[in-house]
């Protein structure tokens, strides 16, 4: 039993360093690592791994916030634009989370992975709904806000990082406050993820400092078709268990 402890300790440090890294790096990325990472090594169904991976990327959040801002990355403005947004997209995020099947959240999950790479020119508030919607189930709207904001939006690659950062903190808090009322936070998991996962946070928040934003934009590129790959091959296998 202890061992069996020490190995799930040591799985959620690794999990936690990897998600914290990559959301400081990117501002965004984490909740789309944490998800998956919950429901095939610490076995948690969809709605636990989605609210709980909110829990988690909030704590990243904000300690990637304060070398961010250090930076002066942080466009106050255009974040309470897309937060006005947010907090409304997070709410009704997290009120369908409850409603949706497992099977049907993967569905969605795998219909959503395309728009990452294309997305409507429109104003920040409406952006920023669309990405709390998809926040407040815990599939990571960061990875919409952001190639929204810089790709049409004309925001530079740290600036969007930035914005998302700023955004997801009040987007995430009003979706926690449904999930843990649904009880759909699983406290005990998320804790020793939060406390490894924070020094991956501190990492990769200063690396997204020293990196070039054309070189940063690439790699966020690259990030965003290597989990889209990741999805259709999650998809294929549980066609496959049918």
């Amino acid at each position: 039993m202890k061992q069996f402890l020490k190995n799930k300790m040591f799985i959620s440090a690794a999990g936690g360093l990897i998600a914290g890294f990559l959301n400081g790096l990117f501002g965004s990325g984490g909740g789309t690592v944490i998800v998956p990472f919950l429901e095939e090594f610490l076995d948690q169904d969809e709605h636990h791994s989605h609210a709980t991976a909110i829990l988690v990327i909030l704590f990243f959040t904000i300690v990637s916030l304060f070398f961010y801002g250090f930076r002066n990355h942080l466009p106050y403005a255009l974040a309470l634009q897309t937060s006005i947004g947010g907090v409304a997209g997070g709410l009704i995020g997290a009120k369908l989370l409850k409603k949706l099947s497992g099977p049907l959240i993967r569905k969605i999950l795998c219909w959503l992975r395309p728009l990452e790479w294309w997305w409507v020119d429109m104003i920040p508030i409406l952006v920023g709904l669309c990405s709390g919607v998809i926040s407040g189930m815990g599939i990571g709207g960061g990875t919409i806000l952001i190639p929204a904001l810089a790709l049409f939006l004309n925001t530079a690659q740290h600036e969007a990082q930035g914005v998302n950062l700023l955004y997801f903190i009040p987007t995430a808090v009003v979706s926690l406050w449904v999930h843990i009322k649904n009880r759909s936070v699983n406290f005990k998991i998320a804790w020793p993820i939060i406390l490894f996962g924070v020094f991956g946070a501190v990492g990769g928040a200063i690396l997204a400092g020293f990196l070039q934003g054309k070189l940063l934009r690439r790699l966020f590129g690259i990030f965003l078709f290597a989990m889209g790959l990741y999805e259709i091959f999650k998809k294929d296998k549980k066609t496959k268990e049918k």
